[in-house]
């Protein structure tokens, strides 16, 4: 039988069953088990109820687990809710997406982390990624990346936030390698349960809540160390289920980003000067991909995102333009 782990998985979700049977299955695979398992339910049906009782019952003397169902449709506010849960007994939290898959060493590479590497707070796991074969979609690759560097909104990078406010993230690295990073995967974190004790995700965000991950990177590297690691690994299949529409989601990451840079970033001419560069580099990307998806809706959730933060009124905001 597998042995115990200290640590508490949080998983909000909404409306998954599939991804999320996938995820939990992956989690009992693992060769080291966690304490505990959280469900934070954001569903408008009881579906996700009925399917984790029956799957909780199922596997109750393998795993604890816990189930809520909350009102607020907001990613930040489900996992602070979350947190708030926690057994007194767990050391670490796990923030995953409800559509990863782990490898099944997972949480044994977590355990053996945080045991060597004591002088690290928060942990973001490496992402594994299907990368794409087709010769037309590697060209397209290659231009978009120097159309991104130009305009500074390339996403490789040294695991840093630029001075725009745009994230870079390490995607490669060699085995057994440990970088300090300042951007943390959002799906993919594990945290000192200590650190969950006085950080807080920004509650002020709705939904989706694009660049949330951006902006807890940004807080928890001026007091704790951040790491990204070589391990451990999980899947992450991007599910197509309950995704926001095109309009809305570029929409809601042109306000987020407006809006984190403003909280988050200095606001000196040099770095005002390089964000508005960057947003008319995002104008020209949502124009592209109208043309090459054949959808204008990519254009018009931009300029809906402008018009938004011109008039000072986020409708992805609990509280707008704060």
């Amino acid at each position: 039988m597998s042995t115990k782990c200290p640590i508490s998985i949080i998983i909000p979700t909404i409306e998954r069953i599939t991804d999320l049977q996938i995820c939990l299955n992956s989690i009992l695979a693992q060769s080291v088990l966690p304490e505990e398992i959280i469900i934070v339910d954001q569903s408008e049906q009881n579906t996700i109820e009925l399917f984790f009782d029956k799957w909780s019952r199922e596997h109750s003397s393998k795993v604890g687990t816990k189930y809520f169902r909350v009102q607020d449709k907001s990613l930040t506010r489900a996992k602070n809710f979350g947190k708030s849960k926690i057994s007194q007994s767990c050391k670490y939290v796990a923030f995953l997406d409800d559509d990863v898959e782990l490898t099944p060493s997972f949480l044994k590479e977590v355990f053996s982390f945080f045991q060597t590497q004591s002088q690290y707070g928060v942990l973001s796991a490496n992402i594994l990624l299907n990368e794409t074969t087709a010769p037309i979609k590697k060209i397209l690759n290659f231009f978009w990346h120097l159309y991104s560097r130009f305009f500074m909104l390339d996403s490789n990078g040294d695991g840093h936030i630029r001075s725009n406010g745009m994230p870079t993230y390490l995607t490669k690295l060699n085995p057994n390698e440990i970088k300090t990073v300042q951007t943390i995967s959002g799906g993919a974190s594990i945290f000192k349960k200590e650190i969950t004790e006085v950080f807080f995700f920004d509650e002020n965000l709705k939904g989706y809540c694009s660049m949330e991950d951006v902006d807890a990177g940004h807080r928890l590297c001026k007091k704790w160390l951040c790491a990204k690691s070589e391990s451990p690994k999980l899947w992450h299949h991007v599910s197509p289920v309950n995704r926001q529409k095109v309009n809305y989601a570029t929409s809601q990451f042109v306000q987020n980003y407006s809006y984190l840079f403003k909280k988050n970033s200095p606001q000196t001419t040099q770095n005002i000067i390089i964000f508005l560069w960057s947003l008319i580099g995002l104008l020209g990307r949502y124009i592209m991909l109208s043309v090459l998806k054949n959808n204008p809706r990519y254009f018009l959730g931009y300029i809906s995102g402008l018009l938004k933060i011109i008039s000072n009124r986020y409708d992805t905001l609990y509280e707008e333009g704060k």
